[in-house]
């Protein structure tokens, strides 16, 4: 990995040059993108091959600008634990913002617009550098926080790739190009006991997270009762479709638990 804090430090501007030849973007696939969505949260530690360059933190909004030569990400972090104030007041923030003739999830647009000026700051330094940003990314609350950035600020020829999201638009749906991963039971993904009826998920590309089960082990009248065992797959949905999970609240409060941290075991 280059140090990119002092990677054009005191160069001439053919050596810069020459340098952003080097830098010229690259791809990352769903599972790298999914630990650098858990390497945004703060105090988390980096993954494998990863550098954490910069952070924006205003209040309880946080993000992470996360690179491995040559692809630049941002991770912007969800919900921080179930003590965080900040974080729940925005989850919790129902109402409808209408801002750029759209109208939103009011406590997502207020979480991301909470950073919003630093990660355009630093997207302005790295394309002073010559540097693109190849990806925005989030799971839970950071996914719906990236989607509603992406809509409101722009995201360039950066990706937008989220994991768990809720939904966040009012009026419209779709109408965001990138890959939102969902599992069928996620509660957070949900109509949420119908609080999240009235918005929309608003990303173009969806991916089902699903579990079947299956034998490992006979016994002499079939499957031994210790013998089954998951099989983590992966299938496309509609875009618009909501996870089920989250019917009553035992019912969210247990998938909530049991799968809207596990999506790595899925990639």
């Amino acid at each position: 990995n280059l140090e990119l804090n002092g990677f054009f430090a005191g160069e001439s501007e053919e050596h810069v040059q020459e340098h952003r030849k080097l830098w010229g973007g690259g791809s990352a696939n769903a599972k790298e993108l999914w630990e650098v969505t858990q390497a945004a949260y703060k105090g988390a530690p980096m993954p494998s091959g990863w550098t954490h360059w910069t952070t924006c933190e205003t209040d309880n909004a946080y993000a992470r600008f996360i690179y491995k030569y040559p692809v630049m990400t941002v991770g912007i972090a969800g919900t921080d634990g179930l003590s965080d104030f900040g974080d729940w007041y925005d989850n919790l923030d129902t109402d409808h913002k209408s801002v750029n003739g759209m109208t939103v999830h009011e406590g997502f647009y207020e979480y991301q617009e909470k950073i919003a000026g630093c990660i355009n700051n630093y997207r302005t330094q790295l394309s002073n550098w010559g540097i693109d940003m190849d990806y925005i990314a989030g799971h839970s609350l950071g996914g719906a926080a990236s989607t509603v950035f992406s809509k409101v600020h722009g995201r360039g020829t950066a990706q937008l790739y989220t994991f768990g999201a809720p939904k966040t638009r009012v009026g419209a749906s779709c109408t965001e190009s990138g890959v939102r991963y969902a599992h069928e039971s996620d509660a957070v993904a949900s109509n949420a006991m119908g609080v999240m009826d009235s918005f929309s998920h608003d990303i173009s590309g969806s991916i089902q997270m699903y579990s079947e089960s299956y034998c490992s082990s006979n016994c002499w009248v079939g499957c031994c009762p210790w013998g089954w065992n998951p099989k983590f797959k992966t299938r496309g949905q509609g875009c618009t479709q909501a996870s089920g999970g989250c019917s009553f609240l035992a019912d969210c409060a247990y998938y909530f638990a049991t799968v809207h941290t596990k999506y790595g075991d899925y990639l």
